[in-house]
């Protein structure tokens, strides 16, 4: 296969609500979409969009590369390149689209959804309006697990909210819990007293310092997200020195480890202690059809749980009948990825990188 022609357009879409990524307000979701073509004139859609407060890459960054990988498919250059995680998602994403495109269309039979089982997103809310709206979306969409973002209101509100979902659910649903490194070692302990009662499957990242011994002491099991490249071995791609308490790993579409090849590691299952749970970063339905194309290719996506509900934030997408939930489970049309007809029949319009 040769890359022949790549084309990028530039995307705005707003929030339903405004959304906080560390102190970052955020009233709309900007990035690109990269279609590339190869010889034979196969197409396939890939999503690059850095996440302000998330990831260390900005716009600007990805447009040069972005350029830069256009100049390589105008010249042949096939030199590798140091592109940025997020740009090589989405670069890789597109790639993947291509052939899978032509091996999908080659029987028309074959299906062009993927369902994978994700969890909720739940974010306490001072505004019991805006919580109770919530609460009502993830118990009609079925889901049996539930993330919550903690740490950012005081400790009483959260473990409040936190139980008027589980009492609302009948006592059907278990928990996620994300920290974002939000607390201190004796502020963690209290959050475990005060609802170590519940069904926590893991907290995510619970500690200012990052501690993950001392975290692992206080009761729950725990999950790596942002400290994913510290205990990643590139060279042997790789995890080394995992503390005890770890039982999974959050992948997102810009972890400085490379998508791809954390995904890989989980593939071999070379620990089969540590579970994988592929996560979105509020990406369109473009991002988060590759990361299910990605997640059932290499047979990750029925592990575990997912976190992919971050696209109900969004008011507007690019194509907003490409994925549905229900049950728990998110379906997506990922024949978007090789549509021909997308993203222009969405009216965006092209860009120079």
């Amino acid at each position: 296969m040769i890359i022949k022609d790549i084309q990028t357009y530039f995307f705005r879409l707003p929030f339903a609500d405004p959304v906080r990524v560390g102190n970052h307000r955020l009233l709309q979701r900007e990035g690109f979409f990269v279609r590339l073509a190869d010889d034979f004139g196969n197409t396939g859609l890939g999503e690059i969009a850095p996440l302000p407060g998330l990831d260390a890459s900005t716009l600007e960054d990805c447009q040069r590369e972005i350029r830069a990988f256009s100049q390589m498919v105008k010249t042949g250059d096939c030199q590798d390149h140091a592109f940025n995680p997020v740009v090589r998602f989405g670069l890789e994403t597109a790639i993947f689209a291509m052939i899978e495109g032509k091996r999908r269309q080659k029987d028309p039979n074959t299906d062009v959804t993927i369902e994978i089982p994700i969890n909720g997103l739940f974010m306490p809310d001072d505004d019991s309006n805006a919580e109770r709206m919530q609460v009502k979306r993830l118990l009609q969409k079925g889901f049996e697990t539930i993330k919550v973002k903690i740490g950012r209101l005081s400790m009483g509100s959260e473990a409040a909210s936190i139980r008027r979902l589980f009492e609302a659910s009948g006592g059907s649903v278990r928990f996620r819990l994300d920290a974002n490194r939000s607390m201190t070692i004796s502020r963690y302990r209290r959050y475990y007293r005060s609802l170590c009662d519940l069904p926590v499957e893991y907290v995510e990242e619970p500690l200012t310092d990052g501690d993950f011994v001392r975290a692992g002491e206080v009761g729950w099991p725990l999950a790596i997200d942002e400290s994913l490249p510290l205990f990643w071995d590139n060279a042997n791609r790789m995890f080394h020195g995992l503390p005890e308490a770890v039982t999974h790993a959050v992948i997102k579409p810009g972890t400085p480890a490379g998508f791809r090849e954390v995904m890989e590691f989980f593939r071999r299952r070379e620990n089969p202690r540590i579970f994988p749970v592929i996560s979105s970063a509020f990406n369109t339905a473009v991002g988060i059809c590759g990361l299910m194309l990605f997640g059932e290719s290499l047979s990750i996506a029925g592990l575990t749980t997912h976190g992919l509900d971050t696209g109900s934030y969004l008011k507007t997408d690019l194509k907003n009948d490409a994925l549905g939930i229900s049950n728990g489970r998110l379906r997506g049309r990922v024949d978007i990825l090789w549509d021909r007809n997308l993203p222009e029949k969405a009216g965006l319009a092209e860009i120079d990188p």
